[in-house]
């Protein structure tokens, strides 16, 4: 049985976009995927937040000066582009995360896995 009292929580949550402009080249760009561009996590232990974790990820193969959001979703989580300037790579991002999250039990909100309609 699971002792919920003395186990730690990492709530996890990030922003993704599937498409922006790109301003030097004047075109709007759709990814194959959706990039994660930021990402937040906090530990809860007995009720209370005891510390959090955040990054920007930079969008790989882009220069982020050059990137505008035209997506209100993204716009909704108050990420800008010029966020992305000097942000670090998903996979330095990630094993920080890791390291962060350690044996922390992973809590996810159900609409991370939703598709978009």
């Amino acid at each position: 049985m699971c002792e919920f009292e003395r186990q730690t929580f990492a709530a996890l949550d990030f922003a993704a976009i599937d498409g922006f402009i790109d301003k030097n080249k004047n075109i709007h760009v759709e990814l194959n995927r959706e990039e994660i561009i930021e990402i937040a996590c906090v530990k809860i232990q007995n009720g209370e937040i005891t510390g959090h974790f955040h990054s920007f990820v930079g969008i790989d193969g882009y220069d982020a000066n050059s990137v505008e959001f035209d997506d209100c979703r993204v716009m909704a989580y108050c990420a800008r582009a010029e966020h992305l300037i000097g942000a670090p790579p998903f996979g330095e991002v990630i094993q920080r995360l890791r390291n962060y999250i350690a044996d922390s039990v992973l809590v996810l909100r159900p609409s991370l896995f939703l598709r978009k309609c």
